[in-house]
């Protein structure tokens, strides 16, 4: 019974060795790896090993916080050539996972931000997604499999373009005095 128990402690030693050794540094915390490996997150989306990333330099609005591997690609403001709606887009290589993780990945890190899923469309080349929060507007999410775009990080799999609003296209007048 005793040498049972000892084997079977030994084991479990073992894997959890075995987990700190393939989790890698990538844009998200240690710490948020680690317990995605040692829950087997990681393994079911298909992430292993992966190449140093680089995070955003900058905080995304309203708390969002993205805690699954990703390469920053870039940061712009866009207007909408239709309803000149202004936004702050982040442009961001998902790495070592497919697109339905991508999805379901971003869409945890919304909610944990307070943003409630206000659709989502599964597409040919992956899912359209939008979020609101009260007072705040839409964000939209755009999850590709592939991209027009070559993926610059080796263990990139996809994009994913986040755009928060920032303003709107004619900014309020003061009232005359």
């Amino acid at each position: 019974m005793k040498t049972a128990f000892a084997l079977g402690f030994a084991l479990v030693l073992a894997a959890s060795a075995s987990c700190q050794k393939e989790s890698a540094p990538t844009a998200t915390s240690p710490s948020a790896v680690s317990a995605a490996a040692s829950s087997g997150d990681v393994a079911k989306a298909g992430v292993g090993k992966l190449n140093k990333a680089e995070p955003f330099a900058e905080a995304l609005p309203e708390g969002v916080v993205l805690d699954f591997p990703y390469h920053a690609r870039s940061v712009k403001d866009a207007e909408s050539r239709k309803t000149g709606a202004k936004s702050r887009q982040f442009l961001l290589e998902y790495l070592g996972m497919n697109a339905k993780a991508a999805s379901d990945a971003v869409s945890a890190d919304m909610a944990r931000a307070g943003f409630t899923r206000s659709s989502g469309k599964k597409k040919k080349n992956g899912y359209n997604l939008a979020f609101t929060k009260d007072g705040y507007g839409k964000v939209k999410v755009l999850v590709r499999k592939k991209s027009s775009k070559k993926l610059r990080h080796a263990d990139a799999k996809g994009m994913i373009k986040i755009s928060f609003p920032t303003g709107s296209r004619e900014e309020p007048t003061a009232p005359a005095s």
